[in-house]
Protein backbone atom coordinates (compact mmCIF):
# COMPACT_ATOMS: atom_id res chain seq x y z
CA UNK A 1 0.00 0.00 0.00
CA UNK A 2 1.22 3.81 -0.35
CA UNK A 3 2.16 5.62 2.67
CA UNK A 4 1.44 9.46 0.97
CA UNK A 5 -1.11 10.10 3.96
CA UNK A 6 0.55 10.50 7.55
CA UNK A 7 -2.06 8.09 8.98
CA UNK A 8 -4.50 5.62 7.44
CA UNK A 9 -7.04 2.92 9.68
CA UNK A 10 -9.56 0.68 8.82
CA UNK A 11 -12.19 0.22 11.35
CA UNK A 12 -12.18 -3.13 13.41
CA UNK A 13 -14.96 -4.55 11.15
CA UNK A 14 -12.83 -4.51 8.03
CA UNK A 15 -9.71 -5.40 10.13
CA UNK A 16 -11.40 -8.36 11.25
CA UNK A 17 -13.10 -9.58 7.65
CA UNK A 18 -12.17 -13.50 6.63
CA UNK A 19 -10.29 -13.60 4.06
CA UNK A 20 -11.61 -16.84 2.76
CA UNK A 21 -12.76 -16.55 -1.25
CA UNK A 22 -16.28 -18.21 0.12
CA UNK A 23 -16.87 -15.95 3.07
CA UNK A 24 -19.43 -13.65 3.40
CA UNK A 25 -20.73 -11.00 5.54
CA UNK A 26 -23.85 -9.10 5.47
CA UNK A 27 -23.44 -5.25 6.17
CA UNK A 28 -25.85 -3.09 8.68
CA UNK A 29 -28.06 -0.62 7.80
CA UNK A 30 -29.45 2.17 9.60
CA UNK A 31 -32.86 2.19 10.47
CA UNK A 32 -34.90 5.57 12.30
CA UNK A 33 -36.94 4.20 15.22
CA UNK A 34 -39.89 6.86 16.57
CA UNK A 35 -41.32 5.52 19.32
CA UNK A 36 -42.40 7.38 22.30
CA UNK A 37 -42.92 3.92 24.95
CA UNK A 38 -39.39 3.74 25.99
CA UNK A 39 -40.18 -0.21 26.58
CA UNK A 40 -41.14 -1.04 23.06
CA UNK A 41 -38.61 0.77 21.45
CA UNK A 42 -35.95 -1.29 23.46
CA UNK A 43 -37.44 -4.45 21.68
CA UNK A 44 -37.39 -2.62 18.55
CA UNK A 45 -33.72 -2.19 19.53
CA UNK A 46 -33.04 -5.84 19.88
CA UNK A 47 -34.83 -6.72 16.81
CA UNK A 48 -32.83 -4.85 14.83
CA UNK A 49 -29.42 -5.81 16.03
CA UNK A 50 -30.41 -9.49 15.36
CA UNK A 51 -31.30 -8.33 11.98
CA UNK A 52 -28.51 -6.69 11.03
CA UNK A 53 -29.81 -2.87 11.76
CA UNK A 54 -28.69 -0.63 13.48
CA UNK A 55 -30.98 1.63 15.10
CA UNK A 56 -31.03 5.42 15.76
CA UNK A 57 -33.74 6.71 18.29
CA UNK A 58 -35.18 10.15 17.14
CA UNK A 59 -38.32 11.92 18.48
CA UNK A 60 -41.32 13.65 17.01
CA UNK A 61 -40.19 16.80 16.68
CA UNK A 62 -36.84 16.02 15.29
CA UNK A 63 -37.51 13.32 12.95
CA UNK A 64 -38.29 15.79 9.93
CA UNK A 65 -35.89 17.77 10.30
CA UNK A 66 -33.17 14.55 10.91
CA UNK A 67 -34.50 13.06 7.61
CA UNK A 68 -34.17 16.63 5.55
CA UNK A 69 -30.33 16.43 6.54
CA UNK A 70 -29.79 13.81 4.45
CA UNK A 71 -28.48 11.21 6.76
CA UNK A 72 -28.29 7.83 4.98
CA UNK A 73 -30.71 5.18 6.12
CA UNK A 74 -32.48 1.83 5.09
CA UNK A 75 -35.68 2.14 6.52
CA UNK A 76 -37.85 3.51 9.04
CA UNK A 77 -40.41 1.92 12.05
CA UNK A 78 -43.29 4.78 13.42
CA UNK A 79 -45.20 3.67 16.30
CA UNK A 80 -48.53 4.60 15.16
CA UNK A 81 -49.39 6.92 18.51
CA UNK A 82 -47.61 9.79 19.28
CA UNK A 83 -46.91 11.94 22.19
CA UNK A 84 -48.54 14.83 20.33
CA UNK A 85 -51.69 12.61 18.74
CA UNK A 86 -52.72 8.87 19.66
CA UNK A 87 -53.34 8.90 15.94
CA UNK A 88 -50.76 10.82 14.65
CA UNK A 89 -48.24 8.42 13.48
CA UNK A 90 -50.17 7.83 10.22
CA UNK A 91 -50.17 11.43 9.43
CA UNK A 92 -46.54 11.67 10.34
CA UNK A 93 -45.56 8.88 7.89
CA UNK A 94 -47.46 10.40 4.56
CA UNK A 95 -45.41 13.44 5.36
CA UNK A 96 -42.30 11.43 5.53
CA UNK A 97 -43.42 9.88 2.45
CA UNK A 98 -43.13 12.84 0.77
CA UNK A 99 -39.60 13.96 2.26
CA UNK A 100 -38.53 10.07 1.66
CA UNK A 101 -40.24 7.95 -0.87
CA UNK A 102 -37.71 5.43 -1.35
CA UNK A 103 -37.33 4.28 2.21
CA UNK A 104 -39.80 1.55 3.72
CA UNK A 105 -41.91 2.83 6.46
CA UNK A 106 -43.11 0.01 9.12
CA UNK A 107 -45.78 0.97 11.50
CA UNK A 108 -46.46 -0.48 14.99
CA UNK A 109 -49.92 -0.94 15.36
CA UNK A 110 -51.69 -0.37 18.77
CA UNK A 111 -54.47 -3.24 18.17
CA UNK A 112 -54.86 -4.13 14.68
CA UNK A 113 -51.72 -6.24 13.02
CA UNK A 114 -51.69 -5.32 9.21
CA UNK A 115 -53.16 -2.16 7.42
CA UNK A 116 -56.05 -3.20 6.06
CA UNK A 117 -58.36 -0.82 8.11
CA UNK A 118 -56.56 2.26 6.74
CA UNK A 119 -57.61 4.16 3.82
CA UNK A 120 -56.39 3.30 0.76
CA UNK A 121 -53.85 5.94 0.18
CA UNK A 122 -52.49 5.34 4.17
CA UNK A 123 -51.61 1.92 3.20
CA UNK A 124 -49.68 2.43 0.39
CA UNK A 125 -47.97 4.55 2.83
CA UNK A 126 -46.39 1.48 4.89
CA UNK A 127 -44.87 -1.28 3.66
CA UNK A 128 -46.52 -3.23 6.77
CA UNK A 129 -48.14 -2.91 10.01
CA UNK A 130 -47.34 -4.82 12.92
CA UNK A 131 -47.81 -5.30 16.55
CA UNK A 132 -44.50 -5.65 18.86
CA UNK A 133 -45.93 -8.91 19.96
CA UNK A 134 -45.42 -9.99 16.49
CA UNK A 135 -42.36 -7.49 15.23
CA UNK A 136 -40.60 -10.75 14.35
CA UNK A 137 -42.56 -11.52 11.29
CA UNK A 138 -40.94 -8.44 9.78
CA UNK A 139 -37.59 -10.21 9.19
CA UNK A 140 -38.27 -11.38 5.86
CA UNK A 141 -39.62 -8.70 4.45
CA UNK A 142 -36.55 -6.84 6.32
CA UNK A 143 -34.76 -9.15 4.09
CA UNK A 144 -35.77 -8.24 1.19
CA UNK A 145 -36.13 -4.73 1.11
CA UNK A 146 -32.98 -3.78 3.08
CA UNK A 147 -30.85 -5.99 3.64
CA UNK A 148 -31.06 -8.15 0.32
CA UNK A 149 -27.57 -8.50 -0.52
CA UNK A 150 -25.29 -10.69 1.00
CA UNK A 151 -21.62 -9.81 -0.39
CA UNK A 152 -18.15 -12.11 -0.47
CA UNK A 153 -15.73 -10.45 2.52
CA UNK A 154 -12.73 -10.31 -0.06
CA UNK A 155 -15.20 -8.44 -2.05
CA UNK A 156 -16.08 -5.92 0.88
CA UNK A 157 -12.20 -5.65 2.08
CA UNK A 158 -10.98 -5.38 -1.74
CA UNK A 159 -13.02 -2.19 -1.90
CA UNK A 160 -11.80 -0.74 1.27
CA UNK A 161 -8.42 -1.73 0.01
CA UNK A 162 -8.74 0.08 -3.54
CA UNK A 163 -10.51 3.08 -2.21
CA UNK A 164 -7.88 3.43 0.50
CA UNK A 165 -5.21 2.96 -1.67
CA UNK A 166 -6.15 5.23 -4.71
CA UNK A 167 -7.33 8.51 -1.78
CA UNK A 168 -3.76 7.51 -0.14
CA UNK A 169 -1.87 8.14 -4.07
CA UNK A 170 -3.80 11.18 -4.49
CA UNK A 171 -3.78 13.03 -0.72
CA UNK A 172 -0.41 13.68 0.97
CA UNK A 173 0.26 14.64 4.90
CA UNK A 174 -3.58 13.69 5.97
CA UNK A 175 -4.96 11.88 7.90
CA UNK A 176 -7.20 8.92 6.39
CA UNK A 177 -10.27 7.12 7.98
CA UNK A 178 -12.04 4.58 6.12
CA UNK A 179 -15.24 3.60 8.37
CA UNK A 180 -17.44 0.19 7.88
CA UNK A 181 -19.49 -0.03 5.06
CA UNK A 182 -22.82 -0.09 5.08
CA UNK A 183 -26.09 -0.40 3.59
CA UNK A 184 -28.63 2.15 2.17
CA UNK A 185 -31.75 2.23 1.06
CA UNK A 186 -32.42 5.73 0.01
CA UNK A 187 -31.42 7.87 -3.21
CA UNK A 188 -29.58 10.68 -1.68
CA UNK A 189 -26.78 12.40 -3.48
CA UNK A 190 -24.39 14.15 -0.86
CA UNK A 191 -22.02 17.18 -1.63
CA UNK A 192 -21.22 19.57 -4.16
CA UNK A 193 -19.77 17.41 -6.47
CA UNK A 194 -20.89 13.97 -8.03
CA UNK A 195 -19.38 11.42 -10.16
CA UNK A 196 -20.92 8.91 -11.93
CA UNK A 197 -18.93 5.49 -13.62
CA UNK A 198 -20.64 2.04 -14.71
CA UNK A 199 -18.79 -0.90 -13.14
CA UNK A 200 -19.03 -4.01 -15.42
CA UNK A 201 -17.69 -7.83 -14.80
CA UNK A 202 -18.59 -10.91 -15.78
CA UNK A 203 -20.44 -11.09 -12.42
CA UNK A 204 -21.87 -7.86 -11.37
CA UNK A 205 -23.04 -4.69 -13.02
CA UNK A 206 -24.07 -1.36 -11.72
CA UNK A 207 -22.92 1.96 -11.13
CA UNK A 208 -19.69 3.49 -8.94
CA UNK A 209 -20.66 7.08 -7.36
CA UNK A 210 -18.05 9.51 -5.46
CA UNK A 211 -19.41 12.15 -3.67
CA UNK A 212 -17.98 15.07 -1.91
CA UNK A 213 -17.80 18.93 -1.22
CA UNK A 214 -16.64 21.24 -3.06
CA UNK A 215 -15.23 24.05 -0.43
CA UNK A 216 -13.64 21.29 1.85
CA UNK A 217 -11.77 19.85 -1.61
CA UNK A 218 -10.42 22.78 -3.05
CA UNK A 219 -8.87 24.26 0.50
CA UNK A 220 -7.11 21.30 0.94
CA UNK A 221 -5.48 21.44 -3.01
CA UNK A 222 -4.72 25.21 -1.96
CA UNK A 223 -3.00 23.97 1.22
CA UNK A 224 -0.59 21.66 -1.12
CA UNK A 225 -2.21 18.29 0.09
CA UNK A 226 -2.72 16.49 -2.67
CA UNK A 227 -0.66 15.27 -5.90
CA UNK A 228 -2.22 18.03 -7.99
CA UNK A 229 -0.40 21.46 -9.09
CA UNK A 230 -1.60 23.77 -6.29
CA UNK A 231 -3.18 26.64 -8.38
CA UNK A 232 -3.07 30.46 -7.19
CA UNK A 233 -6.35 30.45 -6.47
CA UNK A 234 -9.79 28.77 -5.87
CA UNK A 235 -10.66 29.61 -9.84
CA UNK A 236 -8.00 28.29 -11.47
CA UNK A 237 -8.30 24.27 -10.40
CA UNK A 238 -10.58 22.00 -11.73
CA UNK A 239 -11.74 19.97 -8.93
CA UNK A 240 -14.18 18.19 -11.77
CA UNK A 241 -10.84 17.12 -13.13
CA UNK A 242 -9.32 15.68 -9.94
CA UNK A 243 -12.86 13.79 -8.76
CA UNK A 244 -12.93 12.62 -12.05
CA UNK A 245 -9.57 10.91 -11.70
CA UNK A 246 -10.08 9.56 -8.42
CA UNK A 247 -13.23 7.96 -9.77
CA UNK A 248 -11.31 6.49 -12.87
CA UNK A 249 -8.69 5.21 -10.96
CA UNK A 250 -11.11 3.30 -8.30
CA UNK A 251 -12.95 1.70 -11.51
CA UNK A 252 -9.59 0.97 -12.75
CA UNK A 253 -8.75 -1.00 -9.76
CA UNK A 254 -11.88 -2.61 -9.24
CA UNK A 255 -11.85 -3.54 -13.03
CA UNK A 256 -8.19 -5.59 -12.69
CA UNK A 257 -9.03 -6.98 -9.34
CA UNK A 258 -12.47 -8.32 -9.77
CA UNK A 259 -13.17 -8.94 -13.65
CA UNK A 260 -12.34 -12.42 -14.97
CA UNK A 261 -11.80 -10.46 -18.73
CA UNK A 262 -14.05 -12.71 -20.52
CA UNK A 263 -16.33 -11.86 -22.95
CA UNK A 264 -20.02 -10.47 -22.29
CA UNK A 265 -21.72 -11.56 -25.31
CA UNK A 266 -24.67 -10.52 -26.60
CA UNK A 267 -26.48 -6.80 -25.90
CA UNK A 268 -26.87 -6.13 -21.80
CA UNK A 269 -29.60 -4.87 -20.66
CA UNK A 270 -29.81 -0.73 -19.45
CA UNK A 271 -32.21 0.95 -17.24
CA UNK A 272 -32.52 4.50 -17.04
CA UNK A 273 -30.95 7.01 -14.54
CA UNK A 274 -33.14 10.02 -12.99
CA UNK A 275 -31.51 12.61 -11.27
CA UNK A 276 -33.52 15.01 -9.50
CA UNK A 277 -31.35 18.03 -8.86
CA UNK A 278 -33.36 20.42 -6.68
CA UNK A 279 -34.00 17.51 -4.38
CA UNK A 280 -30.29 16.35 -4.43
CA UNK A 281 -31.88 12.66 -5.43
CA UNK A 282 -31.21 9.88 -7.71
CA UNK A 283 -32.66 6.79 -8.94
CA UNK A 284 -31.04 3.77 -10.26
CA UNK A 285 -34.44 1.98 -12.01
CA UNK A 286 -34.74 -0.47 -9.20
CA UNK A 287 -34.95 -0.79 -5.27
CA UNK A 288 -31.12 -2.63 -5.22
CA UNK A 289 -29.87 -1.02 -2.27
CA UNK A 290 -26.52 0.49 -2.19
CA UNK A 291 -22.83 -0.87 -0.56
CA UNK A 292 -21.89 2.55 0.70
CA UNK A 293 -18.31 3.36 2.39
CA UNK A 294 -17.37 6.95 3.89
CA UNK A 295 -13.78 8.42 4.24
CA UNK A 296 -12.51 10.94 6.30
CA UNK A 297 -9.43 13.05 5.51
CA UNK A 298 -8.47 15.15 8.14
CA UNK A 299 -5.36 17.63 8.36
CA UNK A 300 -3.79 16.83 11.89
CA UNK A 301 -1.19 19.97 11.35
CA UNK A 302 -4.55 21.82 11.71
CA UNK A 303 -7.01 22.01 13.89
CA UNK A 304 -9.55 24.03 12.76
CA UNK A 305 -9.40 22.91 9.39
CA UNK A 306 -12.69 21.49 7.66
CA UNK A 307 -12.07 17.32 7.11
CA UNK A 308 -12.80 15.87 3.38
CA UNK A 309 -15.79 13.55 3.26
CA UNK A 310 -15.74 11.61 0.13
CA UNK A 311 -18.80 9.17 -0.05
CA UNK A 312 -18.55 6.01 -2.16
CA UNK A 313 -21.08 4.00 -3.56
CA UNK A 314 -22.02 0.73 -5.45
CA UNK A 315 -25.27 -0.09 -6.84
CA UNK A 316 -25.46 -3.43 -8.63
CA UNK A 317 -28.77 -2.80 -10.30
CA UNK A 318 -28.11 -4.62 -13.82
CA UNK A 319 -26.54 -7.54 -12.50
CA UNK A 320 -25.55 -9.39 -9.42
CA UNK A 321 -24.14 -12.89 -8.91
CA UNK A 322 -21.95 -13.63 -6.04
CA UNK A 323 -21.98 -17.32 -6.76
CA UNK A 324 -19.83 -16.20 -9.70
CA UNK A 325 -17.04 -14.01 -7.78
CA UNK A 326 -13.99 -13.72 -8.53
CA UNK A 327 -10.93 -12.31 -6.94
CA UNK A 328 -7.82 -12.18 -9.02
CA UNK A 329 -5.45 -10.80 -6.21
CA UNK A 330 -6.62 -13.13 -3.69
CA UNK A 331 -6.35 -16.06 -6.40
CA UNK A 332 -2.65 -15.14 -6.86
CA UNK A 333 -1.81 -15.08 -3.13
CA UNK A 334 -3.56 -18.65 -2.59
CA UNK A 335 -0.63 -19.65 -5.31
CA UNK A 336 1.86 -18.02 -3.41
CA UNK A 337 1.36 -19.44 -0.09
CA UNK A 338 1.32 -22.64 -1.91
CA UNK A 339 4.39 -22.41 -3.39
CA UNK A 340 2.41 -22.81 -6.56
CA UNK A 341 3.95 -19.47 -7.85
CA UNK A 342 6.94 -17.49 -6.52
CA UNK A 343 6.82 -13.57 -7.16
CA UNK A 344 10.27 -11.66 -7.57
Amino acid sequence: MHSNCLDSKFTNQIANLGRHMTDTIKLKAQVLVLDSDSKIASQIDAFCEANFLEAMRVTEKKILSVLSSKVDLGAIFISERLESDKDGGVDLGKRIRKIRPELPLYLRRETTAGLSDLKSNEQRTFRQGYLIEQIGDLAQDLEKSVCSHVYPNNFVRGICEITQDTLQSQFKNLKLEVESPFIVSDHLIYGDIFTLIPVETSWCRGYMTLQANEEELVDFVLAEKTRFESPKNKNAFDQYAFVGEVTNMVWGAFKNRFNDFQAIAGTLPQVPIVIKHLDRYISFGSKNPQLSLRCILTDPEKDNAKPVEIFQRFVFNLGWSPDDYKDNQAQMEQLVDAGELELF
